[in-house]
């Protein structure tokens, strides 16, 4: 199976086909949509009263940000790389975003499937993420050096970098929410 998976990436890599990286990634914001669709009964009915969002929203939000998402972090993980000090596109960053994400729906995918079956279903998941989740973030790593030349260290500082950009946009779009959602009361005189 990695034999694979490496000659897959060794093909993206000498390939450098930016429709097909758009397409990859469009496939995966509609598996990780799908796979939503289908896990979100199982995880609501785990979590009475704690999930607060419905299902078709979930997936109305998950398919937009994944492509979206996916097409501006190609492009933010390029910059990030060009400041580090290495050569790169956009299909460079695009493709290093893009097919590890692939890896990842699919694994979520059959993630969602399992979660029905009785008594094991919860056990046959946990293996399924693991397997999926360190093919995924392997990928990364590699199409990171392999793409943009860079080596272990430039490539986890990157990942460090990006990370922390993410983190920060996800929390400061989260508080902007959290107010909106909040009641408005005076400010005492």
């Amino acid at each position: 199976m990695t034999e694979k998976l490496i000659s897959c990436l060794k093909k993206i890599e000498k390939e450098r086909n930016l429709v097909k990286g758009a397409a990859a990634l469009l496939i995966a914001a509609i598996l990780l949509a799908l796979s939503v669709a289908i896990g979100m009964p199982q995880v609501a009915a785990l979590l009475p009263g704690i999930v607060v969002i419905r299902p078709e929203l979930a997936v109305t939000l998950i398919f937009p940000a994944t492509f979206i998402g996916g097409l501006i972090l190609g492009a933010v993980l390029t910059a990030v790389m060009k400041m580090l000090g290495l050569k790169g596109k956009y299909f460079d960053g695009l493709a290093t975003i893009t097919y590890p994400t692939l890896i990842l729906s699919v694994g979520m995918i059959i993630t969602a499937l399992v979660t029905y079956i009785p008594y094991v279903g919860g056990v046959i998941a946990f293996f399924v993420v693991l397997v999926f989740a360190t093919l995924g973030f392997t990928a990364y790593f590699r199409l990171l050096m392999d793409l943009f030349k860079a080596d272990l260290i430039t490539a986890l500082v990157a990942i460090l970098i990006v990370t922390g950009v993410v983190s920060m946009a996800l929390s400061a779009a989260g508080m902007i929410s959290l107010q909106q959602l909040l009641p408005k009361f005076p400010l005492p005189i």
